[in-house]
């Protein structure tokens, strides 16, 4: 029994150590990222204009970045997983949500700054880490409108809506979606989600800006 109880214990040492090693190099690998994307965003201060070849570049850049760091992110997951089901110890984990708000972080300037194909690339690339933000999926709703991408802006918007009733997004994104069925010529639909905004939002600045407009 002694021998079994010490195997065991060589064995989680063992499998720590490389766990450790793993998470040493997962680190080396979000250093690099890091560094790659400072690189980038000084070579975008520097340049007064740059050619359509470089901005795409950049894009899918950014792009696979955000990919890679959420592949970083499974892979930390997934051995902090197999480490406590070796143990048979129950540990509560935290989120590392570092990396996601890095990515997030990005993601927000890019929206500001009009760079909507790499904002978008961003938010997804966030809310497939942290699925029940409500604001990410608002300013991806935000960055398809910008792009006139209706359909897609809509879909987003309607995540808010029925995702997250309680949100302070909601009816920002009622309103937004009538706008969208307004421009593309639908004015029952556009009706309906403005009179929908009207009945359950009453003191919304959304609502308050239909019945400006109604005078």
């Amino acid at each position: 029994m002694q021998f079994k109880t010490i195997g065991v214990l060589i064995t989680l040492v063992l499998f720590g150590c490389a766990v450790r090693n793993e998470i040493k190099g997962v680190k080396e690998q979000l250093n690099y990222i890091e560094e790659s994307n400072r690189k980038i965003e000084d070579r975008i201060n520097q340049l007064d204009s740059l050619s359509r070849e470089e901005i795409e570049l950049i894009m899918r850049f950014r792009a696979q970045q955000g990919e890679a760091l959420f592949r970083i992110e499974e892979n930390i997951e997934s051995m902090r997983n197999a480490v406590n089901e070796l143990s048979g110890i129950s540990i509560t984990q935290k989120s590392d949500t570092s990396i996601s708000s890095d990515v997030y972080s990005i993601a927000y300037s890019d929206y500001l700054q009009g760079n909507y194909d790499l904002a978008i690339s961003g938010f997804l690339t966030y809310m497939n880490s942290i699925p029940n933000l409500d604001e990410a999926k608002y300013l991806l709703g935000e960055c398809y409108f910008e792009k006139e991408d209706y359909i897609h802006a809509i879909k987003s918007f309607d995540m808010v809506v029925q995702n997250h009733p309680q949100s302070k997004r909601v009816p920002t994104s009622l309103y937004k979606i009538g706008k969208i069925h307004e421009i593309m010529g639908d004015t029952v639909s556009a009706n309906q989600y403005f009179k929908r905004l009207s009945s359950n939002y009453p003191d919304s600045p959304e609502a308050a800006l239909l019945r400006d407009i109604k005078q």
